[in-house]
C-alpha cells in the first residue's frame, strides 16, 4: 500500500518557520564576519538560478569578477570558491589542517554517516596514510598494480571493434572498473559476468544519484521530507556498500597468509582489525569505486576523442612510443622520462577534460583567514579546478588542444605542477597515482594498437561536455583502425 505523505497546514508552517530560523541564524552569525565578496543571491535559493546548468563555467566567470576567493549562497549553504592554483594551494596545502574536513551537510556525508572518504579529519588522516602506503607498496614495491593495468589494457584491446563506428564508453568503463576491483579485492571479472554487470549498473546509477542529491546539500531540510530522490540516493548508496562488504568477506575467507596483494587484504591483516570495521572498510571501497571508475573512464574517453580530432598529434604520440618501446611492449611508468611528448599529451588531456571541475568539497575545521577574508568554521569550500585549467593568463587559447604548451624549446616537459586533475593537499584523490598509471598505460596501449578516427561525415560532439559530478564528453562514435 502506498504511504500517505500529506501534511497539515500547521506542519507546513512549522517547516517553513524552521527553515527561516536556520537561514536567519546562519546569516546573523556571518554578517559581521569579513566574508569574501560574491554575487548577491535571492532569499532562500541564493544564487542557484544564476549558476545555470554549467556551474564550473559560471564560477570561473565569477572568479574573474570577484577575485581568486569569493563566496556564494547556494540554497541555504554558504560556499567559498577558490578560483586559482595559488588560492587552492594556499588553502588546501599551506593551511591544510583548517580545510581538511568534509562538509557536514554534504549529501554524501549524511548518507555515509561520516564514514569512508567523508570520515572526519582526525580519524581520516591515519586511514588515508595507510591506504596511500598500501597503494604505493602494491605499485612501486611489488609492481602488482602496473602488471594488472597492463593485462587489463590487453583485454580491452580485444573488446574494441575494428573499422566500425562504435561508442567505446562501456568497454572503457569495464576496464577501468576491473582495475579498481583488482586493487581493492585482488580479483578481476569477465566483462560478461552477471555479478560484474550488476556492479557496473549500480556504480553508474550511483554517480547520477550523487549529482541529483546536490539539492539535498543546499536545502538540508529536504532530508526530513520523504522524497523519492532521497530514498533512491540512499538505496543506491546502500546497495553499493553492501556489494563491497560482501567482496571483503570473500577476501577474508580466501586469505592464506603472506603479503597482501589488495587493499582489502592489507586492512584485514592490520593489528587493530576487527570485524566490526567491515562496514567502515566497505564505505572506503565504495568511495574509491565511485570516485575512481567514473573519473578515469571519462579521462580516457576524452583522450580518445581529442586524439581522433587531432590525427597529427596522435601520429606524433605513436612515433614516440614506437621509438622507445616498439609496437608490442607496454609503456611502463619508468619510461615516462623518455616519452616527453606522451607526457605533454597526457597533461593536456587532463587540462582540457578537467573531469572533476570542482573537485571534492572541503569543509573548514575552524574559523580561518584566507587572502584577508574570514571564512567561518563548517563552511563548504570548493577548489575550482576548471578555473585553474582554463586560466587564459597561464594557458593562452585554453580551449585548444595543444600538447606543445607543456614542452620547452629543448623538448623538456614544463608546468606539469600547474595541472591538478586530482586536487591538492591532504584531502586530494586517494587513488591519484593509480589513476595516472591507468591513463598512461591505457592511452599508450590504445595508440599502439589503433588509429582512432571520427566516422566520415560526422562532426565532433559538443566539446563543452556534460557537467555533472564528473564532466563527461557527450556520446560519440569512433572508428578504431588496427595498426597491424
Amino acid at each position: 500500500m502506498a504511504a500517505d505523505f500529506t501534511f497539515s497546514w500547521f506542519e507546513v508552517l512549522l517547516f517553513v518557520l524552521a527553515g527561516y530560523l536556520l537561514i536567519y541564524g546562519r546569516f546573523f552569525r556571518n554578517r559581521h564576519i569579513n566574508l569574501p565578496p560574491g554575487p548577491k543571491g535571492w532569499p532562500v535559493i541564493g544564487s542557484l538560478l544564476q549558476c545555470g546548468k554549467q556551474v564550473p563555467i559560471k564560477f570561473h566567470e565569477w572568479s574573474q569578477i570577484y577575485g581568486d576567493v569569493f563566496s556564494v549562497k547556494l540554497g541555504t549553504e554558504l560556499v567559498v570558491v577558490l578560483g586559482s592554483h595559488d588560492a587552492i594551494k594556499e588553502a588546501f596545502v599551506k593551511k591544510s589542517e583548517s580545510f581538511a574536513e568534509r562538509p557536514k551537510r554534504w549529501s554524501l556525508s549524511i548518507a555515509t554517516k561520516n564514514k569512508g572518504i567523508t570520515t572526519p579529519w582526525p580519524e581520516w588522516k591515519h586511514t588515508r596514510k595507510f591506504i596511500v602506503r598500501t597503494f604505493r607498496e602494491l605499485g612501486a614495491g611489488k609492481q602488482v598494480m602496473e602488471e594488472r593495468v597492463c593485462a587489463e589494457s590487453d583485454i580491452l584491446v580485444e573488446y574494441i571493434v575494428n573499422n566500425k563506428p562504435t561508442d567505446l564508453t562501456r568497454v572503457i568503463y569495464n576496464a577501468v572498473s576491473n582495475v579498481l576491483c583488482s586493487e581493492l579485492f585482488g580479483t578481476r571479472f569477465r566483462y560478461d559476468d552477471d555479478d560484474f554487470k550488476i556492479l557496473m549498473k549500480t556504480m553508474s546509477l550511483n554517480v547520477s544519484a550523487i549529482t541529483d542529491a546536490n539539492i539535498l546539500t543546499f536545502f538540508p531540510l529536504l532530508w526530513y521530507l520523504p522524497t523519492s530522490l532521497k530514498s533512491k540516493f540512499l538505496a543506491l548508496q546502500s546497495a553499493l556498500a553492501s556489494y563491497v562488504e560482501n567482496r571483503i568477506k570473500e577476501c577474508r575467507q580466501a586469505m592464506h597468509g603472506g603479503d597482501p596483494d589488495s587493499v582489502a587484504e592489507a586492512f584485514l591483516q592490520r593489528d587493530d582489525w576487527d570485524d566490526g570495521k567491515i562496514g567502515d572498510l566497505a564505505q572506503i571501497g565504495k568511495g574509491l569505486l565511485n570516485a575512481g571508475a567514473d573519473t578515469t573512464a571519462s579521462v580516457l574517453m576524452w583522450a580518445i576523442l581529442y586524439l581522433a580530432m587531432n590525427p597529427e598529434i596522435q601520429e606524433k604520440c605513436y612515433s614516440e612510443i614506437a621509438h622507445v618501446v616498439g609496437d608490442e611492449a607496454h609503456v611502463r611508468m619508468r619510461n615516462r622520462s623518455k616519452l616527453p611528448y606522451i607526457e605533454a599529451t597526457c597533461l593536456e588531456i587532463y587540462r582540457c577534460s578537467t573531469v572533476s571541475p570542482l573537485g571534492v568539497p572541503h569543509g573548514t575545521t575552524t574559523d580561518v583567514d584566507l587572502y584577508g577574508y574570514r571564512i567561518p568554521e563548517d563552511t563548504m569550500v570548493l577548489g575550482s579546478l576548471w578555473s585553474v585549467h582554463m586560466d587564459e593568463k597561464m594557458w593562452p587559447s585554453p580551449r585548444e588542444f595543444k600538447p606543445e604548451r607543456f614542452l620547452d624549446a629543448n623538448g623538456e616537459v614544463v608546468n606539469r605542477e600547474r595541472v591538478i586533475p586530482y586536487g591538492l593537499g591532504s584531502r586530494d584523490c586517494l587513488g591519484s597515482e593509480l589513476a595516472k598509471m591507468e591513463v598512461l598505460i591505457f592511452t599508450t596501449r590504445l595508440i599502439q594498437k589503433f588509429k582512432f578516427k571520427l566516422p566520415s561525415g560526422c562532426v565532433a560532439p559538443p566539446m563543452h561536455g556534460k557537467f555533472e559530478f564528473v564532466r563527461h564528453p557527450h556520446p560519440y562514435d569512433v572508428i578504431s583502425e588496427a595498426r597491424h
